[in-house]
């Protein structure tokens, strides 16, 4: 064989290792927040698609009240309703019929499960999963043999512009969020804007970030490089409904996933900043308390003029010790103040 027939053979076999995993790649935020058009949950809520699931984030007029799509999922559908076998087999769609029948559970359950998985063309569980996802043992098996079965690297291809606009807007959306709050925790932020209402999208159920410290006094500092802190990672899943919003913590990592094509800037900041509070505290891989994100919230307040949900709100005491502290253009990290922060954010009582 020749040189150039064995470099043409290398390369075609690249190609198609390649081409087995997703099409779409991850961005990166100036914070490091990984975002993603996840081919996990792309395969998962096309089978529930696929199967009728049909919640939707608004409705048509009574009676029928029929569920209003938009975007890629509408397209989606549109495809299922007029060439299902060809995108959806039949062997796929009974065997995820079974499953899914065998195996109850809600949507986000499933949806974290796949958080749990690696990443295509393997769709492999990690060694343990927690014990609220045991009862989806298999679940992997089955998004692994739909991407195949299905061909949906192909599918999901075709819907590569609509994804990646929407990674680049969110991007833009952390980039403009994190900026003015890292540059406050450095001791670097000009006077906090007034405040006001996020409008990103609407806010659902919220965690935050955490991250790690290797100093010698076991305590981050916010001057620490991003690459000690915890990964922060954010999915957009077009499938699902839009505005839903699901987090998770476990392990070293957090997640956010945002249903539909467009991603919260805001909410992302908050997880931002509950890392690093969580890291300049002490607290990496505790569990997040409302405390922490109450703090978090009053954080990125103070630094983009952005709140919260009602629930999360600061109290009273929470932000005047943050415009106490930053009146002394200290670092965030220094010092007790991260850790004394959180406890002013306690409810009383507790």
């Amino acid at each position: 064989m020749g040189t150039k027939t064995l470099l043409a053979v290398v390369m075609l076999s690249l190609s198609s290792a390649t081409a087995l995993g997703a099409p779409v790649d991850s961005l990166f935020s100036d914070e490091s927040v990984e975002i993603r058009a996840d081919e996990r949950l792309f395969t998962l809520m096309l089978l529930m698609n696929g199967m009728g699931w049909s919640e939707a984030a608004e409705y048509g007029p009574e009676p029928l009240k029929s569920p209003l799509y938009k975007g890629v999922r509408k397209d989606l559908i549109d495809k299922l309703s007029a060439y299902r076998e060809r995108y959806l087999p039949k062997a796929v769609l009974n065997r995820a019929k079974r499953f899914v029948t065998e195996h109850p559970g809600s949507l986000k359950d499933y949806i974290e499960a796949c958080l749990h998985m690696s990443r295509a063309p393997e769709f492999k569980f990690q060694k343990t999963l927690p014990k609220s996802l045991a009862k989806l043992k298999g679940l992997d098996d089955l998004l692994r043999s739909t991407w195949k079965g299905a061909r949906v690297r192909v599918l999901m291809s075709r819907y590569k512009e609509p994804l990646i606009d929407g990674q680049q807007t969110l991007l833009s959306k952390i980039d403009k969020r994190t900026q003015p709050l890292v540059l406050m925790l450095k001791a670097k932020a000009a006077a906090a804007p007034k405040a006001k209402k996020a409008s990103d999208d609407d806010m659902g159920d919220l965690f935050g970030g955490d991250d790690e410290a290797d100093s010698d006094d076991g305590t981050a500092t916010a001057d620490d490089a991003t690459a000690e802190l915890e990964s922060v990672a954010v999915t957009l899943a077009p499938l699902w409904t839009r505005r839903e919003v699901l987090s998770i913590q476990f392990g070293e990592r957090f997640e956010l996933v945002f249903g539909g094509e467009r991603g919260d800037g805001t909410i992302v900041a908050h997880a931002v900043a509950l890392v690093r509070l969580r890291a300049a505290a002490g607290l990496a891989k505790s569990p997040v308390t409302d405390a922490q994100q109450r703090a978090a919230w009053g954080l990125v307040t103070a630094a983009t003029g952005r709140q919260g949900p009602d629930r999360l709100a600061p109290y009273p005491a929470c932000s005047k010790a943050i415009a106490d502290w930053r009146s002394t253009k200290a670092p965030f990290g220094e010092g007790p103040f991260a850790s004394e922060l959180v406890k002013t954010c306690k409810a009383k009582g507790n």
